[in-house]
């Protein structure tokens, strides 16, 4: 048995008229919540009375479900649309992206007890941001949580709804473990295809004509010697300027190791030259990933945005250097490396950057570090 204070106003809607004042056993039947429920108490046999402040008082008993916290018994949240398989997989690749929806029949949820190998975005696990709603309105609508894995590890995900009254929270968990793609495999987006063997041209056509190169290696294309001596591996001739010749829907990613000689003093950058050439693409992407065919574009661990060069038209760079020069795309002597091409946007790889079926950029394998110190090879003869 409870002693309950209401407000006139409230306690008045409830009631089925006002004549029952005064009457014993009357049945308030209360509506809260969303979705609506029906909270039912009867009193005793004294009724309803009006307090001096003109509140009503009664002594009553609750039903045993749908009322409120306090008042028999509420029932259990429910998590309406959970974290599922589609949208949550057992495995991804690093670099993969999901949208995870969901909603519940709740009074507030929480992403406490969530763990990553790092920080993710969209998806925190303390502070105001971990409970994401805080209503039975907000609960109930479409959570939408875009989410993108740029780390390998486990993630396990956690979401924890409670309603205020009830015995049990409502608990939904998934774990996703998320892996790197082996070096050797090439990770493109779907509808790329990696070209092999192409022609790569200079700037003056007339004094070196096009050749065909191998396109899996770095020194078939930035090591070329003009004067037919041997080809150089990385960091290749000096200041030679080379233009890939591709196809539609095309790519290459040119594979090089990082000599054990290499240091602070040998730096670099791969950079577009102004051209007046005509079948010059409108867009050029050009990442340096540990895997090929890499083009995402945000860098994933151990390289940073910095090894990014995202559908640039004129002078854009990758500026590289040794492990420890944050402002350069950091290598580590003895690690392999692709350098991939691309004449797309990151963010739209699939659409060609030129016009027509075939085109080249200039690129420039430009020397920025000392003139002594350095692991440069060759000085290209002026075309």
């Amino acid at each position: 048995m409870r002693n309950l204070r209401l407000p006139l106003p409230l306690l008045l809607l409830a009631l089925a008229a006002p004549s029952t004042a005064q009457t014993p056993g009357v049945e308030l039947r209360m509506k809260w919540g969303n979705p609506p429920r029906i909270c039912v108490i009867r009193t005793d046999a004294d009724g309803v009375s009006v307090a001096g402040d003109g509140a009503l008082e009664f002594n009553g008993t609750a039903a045993a479900t749908d009322c409120p916290g306090g008042g028999g018994t509420v029932t259990d949240p429910v998590i309406t649309d959970d974290l599922g398989a589609s949208e949550l997989p057992a495995e991804v690749l690093v670099g993969a992206s999901t949208t995870v929806h969901w909603s519940a029949d709740a009074d507030s949820c929480s992403y406490a007890g969530s763990s990553f190998p790092g920080t993710l975005a969209n998806w925190p696990t303390s502070g105001a941001g971990a409970t994401p709603c805080s209503s039975a309105a907000g609960c109930a609508a479409d959570h939408a949580v875009n989410l993108s894995f740029a780390q390998a590890g486990t993630y396990t995900f956690k979401l924890t709804c409670s309603k205020a009254g009830a015995a049990n929270p409502a608990v939904s968990t998934r774990s996703v473990s998320v892996t790197e793609q082996p070096s050797s495999g090439c990770i493109a987006p779907a509808g790329l295809r990696r070209l092999l063997s192409g022609q790569v041209r200079y700037n003056s056509t007339a004094s070196y004509p096009a050749r065909t190169a191998d396109l899996t290696r770095f020194e078939s294309v930035f090591g070329h010697d003009q004067n037919d001596g041997p080809l150089r591996p990385f960091p290749g001739t000096i200041n030679l300027t080379q233009r890939i010749m591709l196809p539609e829907n095309n790519y290459v990613a040119l594979q090089f190791t990082v000599p054990d000689n290499f240091n602070t003093a040998t730096q670099g950058a791969y950079a577009l030259e102004e051209s007046a050439v005509n079948d010059r693409p409108d867009k050029v992407s050009i990442t340096i990933s540990k895997r090929c065919g890499d083009f995402r574009p945000t860098a994933a661990a151990p390289m940073t945005d910095r090894c990014i060069l995202n559908a640039s038209e004129l002078n854009g760079s990758i500026p590289w250097g040794n492990v420890g020069l944050t402002a350069r795309c950091q290598l580590q002597a003895g690690q392999t490396y692709y350098l991939n091409i691309l004449y797309a946007s990151l963010d739209a790889p699939t659409t060609p950057g030129c016009n027509i079926s075939s085109c080249g950029a200039p690129i420039l394998n430009r020397k920025t570090g000392p003139t002594t110190g350095h692991i440069w090879q060759g000085t290209p003869a002026s075309p």
